[in-house]
């Protein structure tokens, strides 16, 4: 578990809500090797294309729901710093297709939508900046296979869950 405190202030601007869901999921004791995508990873990938764009205050953050399980979901709603739903969803068109491309994920959605709210409760952006470098960072999938068997898996890492609370970011 890795958990990375967080400040939040009253922000104000256009929310949008951040999906990437579709994804096929499995044990990560099993699957971990069958080219699936984990739904928190592109998130983290989508967060850091949009963060380019825009300064951005997260102040939702959720996703998979067992450390020992690939993730299939991840939300994220965030206030933009600018209005740019145009673009988020240009993004988001590449990174589905680069998805469905890349890996076993024939069915990956990622998606960016308009949520009718004006700000809140937010992280601030520097604080969402760390957020986003931290959700990159983490290491993930297959990181050693065996030298005596072939195909088989020695070490692996799965981010299975993360959850953004009133005062940390929490990663399993």
């Amino acid at each position: 578990t890795i958990t990375l405190p967080v400040q939040r202030r009253a922000v104000y601007g256009p929310c949008v809500k951040l999906t990437v869901e579709g994804l096929q999921g499995g044990h990560s004791g099993v699957e971990i090797h069958k080219n699936r995508a984990n739904a928190n990873k592109v998130m983290a990938e989508f967060l850091g294309r949009v963060q380019k764009l825009m300064p951005l205050c997260i102040t939702k953050l959720s996703g998979g729901s067992k450390d020992n399980a690939i993730p299939r979901s991840c939300q994220v709603t965030l206030v933009a710093m600018g209005m740019y739903i145009e673009r988020i969803n240009d993004i988001a068109e590449q990174l589905q297709k680069e998805i469905r491309e890349q890996y076993d994920e024939p069915f990956a959605i990622v998606r960016g939508d308009d949520v009718d709210a004006l700000g809140g409760n937010a992280v601030t952006s520097e604080c969402s900046a760390k957020v986003i470098a931290l959700l990159n960072a983490v290491p993930n999938g297959v990181q050693s296979w065996s030298q005596d068997i072939e195909g088989l898996v020695q070490t692996s890492l799965n981010l299975g869950v993360v959850d953004l609370s009133a005062d940390e970011l929490k990663l399993c």
